[in-house]
């Protein structure tokens, strides 16, 4: 999905992870969010409105990738096809094995 720091598996290897919505950052595109961890590049599918949270589907490359965001109204909200950029602390990734 993008670059990683998270510990090397074999070339071609398909893995199935998981995270929680909230654990991912979003910001403006080209400007990496927590980029000690996984920093990816999408564009906002859907979103919506879920009182204190708006949770954006981010597509990335073939995946949708939902994100909870903390809604402030100080805070930039991230249109439909809007690009933004996606940072998610390798801490939080959970490889499934099996």
């Amino acid at each position: 999905l993008g670059a990683s720091q998270m510990p090397q598996r074999p070339t071609g290897e398909i893995l199935s992870i998981m995270f929680r919505p909230q654990s991912i950052a979003i910001g403006p595109a080209g400007v990496p969010e927590k980029p000690a961890g996984v920093a990816m590049q999408g564009v906002v599918r859907h979103r919506e409105f879920l009182g204190s949270v708006i949770r954006y589907g981010v597509a990335v490359g073939e995946s949708l990738i939902l994100v909870d965001d903390a809604h402030k109204p100080s805070q930039p909200s991230y249109s439909v096809d809007a690009k933004v950029a996606l940072g998610l602390a390798s801490e939080q990734v959970v490889v499934l094995t099996g």
